[in-house]
């Protein structure tokens, strides 16, 4: 990441701060402002980006990403529009946009919306529409780093062990130990004796 844009960054999170201190209600779209800056816009463009290391800085601030002032209704019918387009859009696609925009809501949806979703969804990817909610970045993170400290589960304190120790983590953590990309595109959130152990353990971090 180039100083210019951490530069940027700095400055939308010392605002995002300042706006946390003084109670805003702070909003995930490009409607809201703060002090004449498009705060909100800013936080549109960070929700669709993979950035792990600013959406962990902003969880730790104590703002929800996922704020939205678009009603829960509304988002689906857009939604079973945007999947009823010919051609379908790409499953992984709109997969996305569900994990955004509707996974969270399922509660604050009618039966009769929820059930043409599902309906839809079958009809056009050949597949059961799923509610429950995967393990983001973050969520794997802190439970790779769980696993670490864990001396029941963990006894030697690896970072990476089969799949008897590690249960469901392991594809995920087995895959970023094979992809140098991904496993330095999080390394910011581990601590300089994580690093090492990290890379004694064969992760190629830089």
């Amino acid at each position: 990441m180039s100083s210019d844009k951490v530069d940027v960054n700095d400055k939308w999170l010392m605002l995002l701060s300042e706006a946390l201190r003084e109670g805003e209600d702070i909003r995930a779209n490009h409607r809201y402002k703060y002090k004449g800056e498009n705060l909100g816009t800013y936080l549109v463009g960070l929700k669709k980006k993979d950035n792990p290391l600013l959406i962990l800085k902003i969880k730790e601030m104590g703002f929800d990403l996922a704020k939205t002032d678009r009603s829960p209704e509304n988002a689906a019918k857009k939604f079973i529009k945007n999947m009823l387009k010919d051609p379908p859009i790409r499953k992984t696609t709109i997969q996305t946009e569900f994990n955004n925009s509707l996974l969270s809501k399922k509660d604050q949806l009618s039966e009769e919306t929820v059930e043409k979703i599902n309906r839809v969804w079958k009809e056009r990817y050949n597949s059961e529409r799923s509610w429950v909610k995967p393990l983001n970045t973050i969520e794997k993170i802190l439970k790779w780093k769980e696993f670490r400290y864990d001396k029941k589960r963990n006894p030697r304190r690896k970072w990476f062990q089969g799949l008897t120790y590690m249960g469901d983590m392991y594809t995920w953590v087995y895959t970023i130990r094979k992809d140098e990309a991904k496993i330095n595109s999080i390394i910011g959130v581990f601590n300089e004796k994580e690093k090492r152990e990290l890379k004694e353990e064969g992760f190629p971090i830089r």
